[in-house]
């Protein structure tokens, strides 16, 4: 067998390989040899095989000219998350989608691969989090750093980043984003001068900072929007989901940044920082944000919809454009809930099971 680099494979990059899917469902010798010395030589990559083998094990075999039902795929998805966890697989409604000559097991591939996207990343953080008192102020960002990537978005529309952690970064216009080609091993940290939304794929072991004039914002497991533009008085943090940690930040005399004031921002809240009474102040925001998980899951909740309306309502609530050929898409029609996945995997989920490509490249988002 020719050997991969499973070492680096994401659960959906398990369920395509048939040496693996084999090994679940049809076990023979060689595949038991081979994966349990693997798993053992490999412990890190152990909960990935477990989620992956979940999903395998959840299958049960029918006729090859069988339809899927709702019932059946919700069944499916029921056995594999628990409650706090339930993704609906999206179904798209194509004619000829099952021909005579496939089998049950390359239609659950597709499916399967749509449950393995977003399972393994979007699990809830709900360990306390310890407040920063100090950080070198050395380990910046700045863009003058060979290996530091600096993105100015002067057009008039949005552009889309995504970073190597698989955060995602709405960059709005007239705003400046810097950040490392790749993340030092023990924290994340970018520099914004402007507005911009973040999602963040959260890890226990490398915080997420954002520097924005003054103003350092913490992920603690969320999407949030920062606006803080040197002209203006008044900075902004908008909590969608999860929380965040506020703080400013202070020079001292020994090259390090004090940090003062914590200020922790929930669902549905705005920190606003006044730049010259050098203030902090806490806000409800009346209506629920776009993405709060209160409006997601209705908005983001989708029965036959065409899918250049489902394009359309994510490109609204991001405040983003696709581009994607509507004449060509314009037969397809969507059953899915999107609600809990960033919105790399919403895309992704989407394009997976149309059988269509998507890019994230040049700060715009391409499906073909």
């Amino acid at each position: 067998m020719l050997m991969k680099n499973y070492e680096n494979y994401e659960i959906e990059d398990f369920l395509r390989d048939d040496f693996f899917v084999e090994w679940i469902l049809a076990p023979e010798k060689e595949h038991v040899e081979f994966w349990n010395n693997w798993v053992k030589a490999y412990p890190q990559c152990s909960d990935k095989v477990l989620r992956a083998k979940q999903i395998l094990k959840s299958i049960k075999k029918v006729p090859v000219n069988a339809t899927i039902s709702e019932s059946e795929i919700s069944s499916i998805v029921t056995s594999i998350y628990n409650k706090k966890q339930v993704y609906r697989v999206p179904v798209i409604r194509k004619p000829g989608l099952l021909s005579g000559n496939q089998t049950w097991y390359r239609v659950a591939a597709i499916l399967l691969i749509v449950i393995g996207v977003g399972y393994f990343v979007r699990i809830q953080h709900n360990g306390k989090s310890s407040a920063i008192t100090k950080i070198s102020s050395e380990n910046r960002v700045v863009s003058t750093l060979d290996d530091s990537i600096k993105i100015s978005n002067n057009t008039l529309r949005s552009r889309v980043i995504k970073m190597e952690d698989g955060s995602i970064v709405v960059l709005s216009p007239n705003s400046e984003l810097s950040y490392p080609k790749h993340f030092n091993p023990t924290s994340r940290e970018v520099v914004l001068n402007g507005e911009a939304f973040f999602e963040i794929c959260h890890n226990d072991l490398k915080s997420f900072l954002i520097y924005s004039n003054g103003i350092i914002t913490k992920d603690l497991g969320t999407s949030f929007t920062v606006r803080a533009f040197k002209v203006e008085n008044e900075y902004k943090i908008i909590v969608q989901t999860g929380k965040v940690q506020v703080y400013k930040e202070e020079a001292s005399n020994n090259k390090t940044i004090q940090v003062i004031q914590p200020i922790i921002a929930l669902p549905n809240q705005q920190i606003t920082f006044v730049k010259s009474q050098s203030i902090f102040k806490e806000s409800n925001i009346d209506d629920p944000l776009p993405l709060s998980q209160e409006v997601a899951n209705k908005s983001f909740s989708f029965t036959n919809t065409p899918f250049n309306d489902v394009i359309a309502q994510l490109e609204n609530a991001y405040h983003i454009s696709v581009d994607y050929d509507k004449e060509k898409f314009e037969k397809y029609t969507i059953t899915a809930s999107l609600s809990k996945l960033p919105l790399d995997e919403k895309i992704k989920m989407i394009c997976k099971v149309i059988n269509a490509e998507c890019t994230f490249v040049n700060g715009t988002i391409n499906i073909k």
